[in-house]
């Protein structure tokens, strides 16, 4: 989750590239193993879910997402952003970090950040294949949001 980012995120990035490839492994495993659809869903979404989802990939793979997260931490001021933005998220979402999603969320402009509780997954939030119930009410808000926006 996201302490284990905030703790290991440095190390990883200033440690020669070998190495850091080596401590991932060593943390993760060789493949990182995603999400999985829930056992209530019928074989179709199964199928469905299999033919379009990634679900395993190389662990290795996370360093570069842990490069691009950190540029991003490093570079962007949110409050410079003037663009509109919604942005949706689950306090119980164990991928991320809520706080600082809300806080960089919050210090930016022209932002609205829709808390959802009631999708079927707490990190995809909305969507067919993954939480369907939620589909409605996000597609809902977002053009609702382009509407206050235009």
């Amino acid at each position: 989750g996201s302490h284990l980012y905030n703790v290991l995120k440095w190390p990883l990035l200033l440690a020669p590239r070998a190495l850091a490839m080596a401590a991932v492994r060593g943390i993760v495993g060789p493949v990182i193993r995603g999400g999985t659809v829930r056992a209530h869903r019928d074989e179709k979404h199964l199928l469905e879910f299999l033919r379009v989802w990634t679900s395993e990939y190389p662990s290795e793979c996370a360093i570069h997402l842990i490069e691009l997260f950190v540029s991003v931490e490093v570079i962007v001021d949110c409050r410079m952003i003037s663009v509109p933005v919604l942005a949706f998220a689950n306090p119980s979402d164990k991928t991320i970090d809520f706080k600082a999603t809300e806080a960089n969320v919050r210090s930016m402009p022209a932002s609205a950040l829709e808390v959802v509780t009631t999708s079927e997954n707490s990190h995809v939030l909305t969507g067919r294949i993954q939480s369907p119930s939620t589909v409605a009410s996000c597609t809902d808000r977002i053009q609702a949001f382009i509407r206050e926006e235009l």
